[in-house]
């Protein structure tokens, strides 16, 4: 079937562009070409004319002040640059002697009576002239940077345009094989932002989302008594109370304070048939069992140790956030800081997950206390970020980024660096630079 051809009054977009968007080398009209020399000649006749309309008995203009003479070397400087500025300038001085000269009065007398305009002349066309040097090299920078930039813009379009469609693509393969799409980090930072929610039903349905857990409970720990918090799916065999030292699993979690599987039971006791998948033992600052998640039942395909990982890294840090979910900022004790930066690196080396930590400290003349340090950097932190400040001799502020890279990092020294009435300087690490606390915290300190 032939395509029907395009309207005469809407030409046809091209292949690739929108309607909306601006094609910038698209084809356009020519520049009018113009010359200095004609330019010069038209100049010239226009204020000849005006002169003998109007002033005929002063020649030149030469009494007026300033004399309007002065408006041909400053149009054709600022048109056509130092060179014509110059040269027009030098022409015009010529020519007003010689048309003195026509009327008599001897160039000797001209230079006497009106120097400073004769000189002006020239001086005002190497003036316009530098002017208009200055901005048509600015001019020149500016279009290729904007031909740069068109370039680029084009270039990311078509990698967007490609993306959007490897996405879709992905998301429509991934829906068939029943795969989740979530992500751990954004997920735990949803939870553990401060919210009046109740901490314990959220966790449960992260870990649903995450980890596809179906059946699981929260209970907390008082002595051997286990009381029920939270419920997922079906609580038959998830009573609202029981007695750890009457379900192995929850005796030997509680017990070695880590998670313990059913598949370790098994192997210790190869005829006990356990009711439940997992026990996780959540600690609390002082490193007490504060509560425990018992694992009924998952997916037969996530049960597997990345699952199991997953879980007990899920647990880990909301059992460190819990004390911090409900307060006002994220000023953090010593201890705190040091098992969330611990707990960093092991969800990095886990879950390819990297954390970083940006040390801030005061310098220069400015007087900076350690409270308006303080006051200047809690606003940028994000919910998930502690802060806390070492015993130095200057104000100072380490700030701990969970699950944030490099590029999140620089961008709040960045913003930290926009506010002028603090001066200061910053030492960023990482987590995949280190593995172990001691080194860490020694890197971080590393600048003072």
């Amino acid at each position: 079937m032939p395509r029907p051809t395009a309207s005469t009054s809407n030409p046809p977009i091209p292949s690739g562009q929108k309607s909306g968007d601006l094609d910038l080398h698209s084809p356009r009209r020519p520049p009018v070409r113009r010359s200095p020399v004609a330019d010069t000649l038209a100049v010239a006749t226009i204020l000849a004319l005006a002169n003998f309309v109007f002033s005929r008995g002063d020649p030149c203009w030469l009494h007026a002040n300033p004399t309007p003479l002065l408006l041909l070397p400053l149009l054709i400087g600022g048109r056509y640059g130092f060179s014509a500025g110059l040269i027009t300038g030098l022409l015009t001085s010529a020519t007003v002697l010689g048309v003195m000269s026509l009327v008599g009065i001897p160039p000797t007398q001209v230079l006497a009576t009106n120097a400073l305009a004769l000189i002006s002349f020239p001086v005002i066309g190497l003036i316009c002239g530098e002017i208009h040097g200055y901005f048509n090299a600015r001019n020149r920078n500016l279009s290729e940077s904007c031909e740069q930039l068109a370039a680029d813009q084009r270039r990311t379009r078509a990698d967007l345009e490609l993306y959007a469609d490897a996405n879709s693509a992905l998301q429509q393969r991934l829906a068939i094989h029943g795969v989740r799409l979530t992500s751990l980090d954004s997920e735990l930072r949803r939870l553990l932002a401060p919210s009046t929610d109740d901490l314990y039903t959220d966790s449960l349905a992260l870990l649903n989302r995450v980890t596809g857990i179906t059946e699981a409970a929260i209970y907390t720990v008082d002595g051997h008594d286990l009381q029920r918090t939270a419920l997922l799916g079906n609580g038959d065999e998830l009573p609202e109370s029981l007695r750890s030292d009457l379900v192995e699993i929850i005796d030997q979690a509680l017990e070695e304070r880590q998670m313990v599987t059913c598949r370790e039971l098994w192997g210790a006791t190869p005829q006990l048939s356990a009711r439940h998948l997992a026990a996780i033992p959540w600690l609390d600052p002082n490193g007490e069992v504060g509560e425990i998640l018992l694992v009924r039942r998952l997916p037969f395909h996530s049960v597997t140790w990345q699952h199991f990982a997953q879980i007990e890294t899920i647990c880990s840090w909301i059992s460190v956030y819990a004390p911090l979910r409900a307060a006002p900022d994220r000023q953090a004790g010593a201890d705190i800081y040091e098992r969330t930066l611990a707990l960093c690196i092991n969800t990095h080396q886990r879950h390819a997950l990297p954390s970083s930590a940006i040390h801030f400290l005061a310098t220069g003349e400015l007087r900076v206390t350690q409270q308006k340090l303080q006051d200047a950097i809690a606003p940028l932190l994000r919910p998930t970020d502690l802060a806390t400040s070492f015993d130095l001799e200057r104000p100072n502020l380490a700030v701990l980024l969970p699950m944030g890279g490099r590029g999140e990092a620089e961008r709040l020294i960045e913003q930290v660096g926009s506010d002028l009435s603090i001066e200061f300087e910053s030492n960023l690490t990482q987590t995949e630079d280190l593995d172990s606390t001691e080194s860490f915290m020694r890197r971080l300190r590393s600048h003072t």
